[in-house]
Parts: C-alpha cells; sequence; structure tokens
C-alpha cells in the first residue's frame, strides 16, 4: 500500500511540474509577443517629394506619412490605398 501511495504521489507531483513548466512557456510567449510593440516607420512629404524617396518594410508594418509642406496626398500604385487631401501637419496611416 506504501508503495502503492508512494508512486501515486510521484506521479502526481510530476504533472503538476510539467503542467506549471507548460504554463509558464506559454505565458512567457504571450508576454514576448504582447510586449513587441508594432512596427512603425515615418514617411515626410516636403515640397511635393517623400522623404525617404524609397523604403521597403516588412508586411503588418505601419507606415506613417506626415505632411510638412503643401497640400498633398498619399496614392498607392496599385490603387489600394489613397489618403484624403493632406493639409500641412496632416497625419495618413496605412
Amino acid at each position: 500500500m506504501r508503495k502503492f501511495l508512494t508512486i501515486t504521489l510521484m506521479s502526481v507531483v510530476s504533472l503538476a511540474l510539467a503542467m506549471t513548466i507548460s504554463s509558464a512557456r506559454t505565458e512567457n510567449g504571450k508576454a514576448a509577443s504582447e510586449r513587441a510593440a508594432p512596427a512603425k516607420v515615418t514617411v515626410k512629404i516636403v515640397g511635393f517629394e517623400f522623404q525617404p524617396k524609397t523604403l521597403t518594410v516588412k508586411a503588418g508594418t505601419t507606415v506613417e506619412w506626415i505632411n510638412e509642406g503643401t497640400r498633398h496626398s498619399v496614392d498607392a500604385d496599385d490603387g489600394s490605398f489613397k489618403s484624403e487631401i493632406l493639409k500641412q501637419g496632416d497625419k495618413f496611416e496605412h
């Protein structure tokens, strides 16, 4: 009977330890992903030019355009997005 109780107790402790380790890994994975701020880059519009003129970003990155000049808009070449007319100081994100 003692042997059975010892084996049962060891099994319960092992299972509890395994569940704790698994839970900690999941929580750490969530915490790391939640801490990672979404990527965001800024493009300035100055004198009818974008600065920088070209930009390569990873999928999921937010691009923010800030108009520092006269009225301007931001239009995707493929038509997938288009801003309203931006006045000086206005911003547009996609």
